[in-house]
């Protein structure tokens, strides 16, 4: 138990979140009962991707880190991270000349949970970095991707390139399962109490 609650710490996700804990009152039947499926099989060996999409506050990211958590409970190892952020490392690894040092956190873990995709607007070159990972993943890990923004608004979000994010949907897509989450935000909700 103590090396998987260190896969999660170095995954950079809550040891807290868990399916155990969470809602999904904001969920499908069906969606639901594919998660708990899901949760029961060997989903990293199939280099599954998952795309959760929703309005902010309505537990795409405590689903995401709980898929992480349960790879990592499985003898597995993944890494969590804002996709901006991650971007703006790895562009600046290319200027530093140190791309692998960088960007082998996010290859070599075999689950990568991405964070805010498209919700904050990329940079041309941060679009760039961003293909570069998913093309490299492709068929060697699972990549979680959350964000507010339909795919099709991507080509609006993400810099100017609709072939980079055609390629980069194209892999993603390629296996993936998509969860939508439906209704407001229960932070907003809970604030109001």
């Amino acid at each position: 138990k103590r090396f998987s609650e260190n896969r999660v710490a170095r995954a950079k996700i809550s040891q807290d979140l868990s399916l155990d804990n969470f809602n999904f009152n904001l969920l499908s039947l069906n969606e639901e009962t594919l998660i708990k499926n899901i949760m029961n099989t060997q989903f990293t060996e199939n280099n599954t991707n998952f795309l959760l999409v929703g309005n902010h506050g309505v537990g795409k990211t405590h689903l995401g880190s709980a898929i992480v958590r349960k790879a990592c409970f499985n003898e597995k190892t993944g890494y969590a991270e804002s996709v901006k952020d991650m971007c703006r490392k790895l562009v600046l690894s290319h200027k530093l000349g140190n791309w692998y040092e960088v960007a082998k956190v996010y290859l070599e873990c075999n689950i990568l949970f991405l964070q805010d995709v498209a919700t904050i607007p990329l940079e041309l070159d941060e679009v760039a970095a961003l293909y570069e990972i998913v093309a490299q993943r492709e068929g060697h890990g699972c990549i979680i991707i959350e964000t507010c923004v339909s795919t099709k608004d991507w080509f609006n979000r993400m810099a100017d390139d609709d072939v980079l994010v055609s390629g980069i949907l194209e892999r993603l897509q390629k296996n993936c399962i998509v969860i939508k989450f439906e209704g407001k935000s229960r932070r907003l909700e809970d604030k109001k109490k």
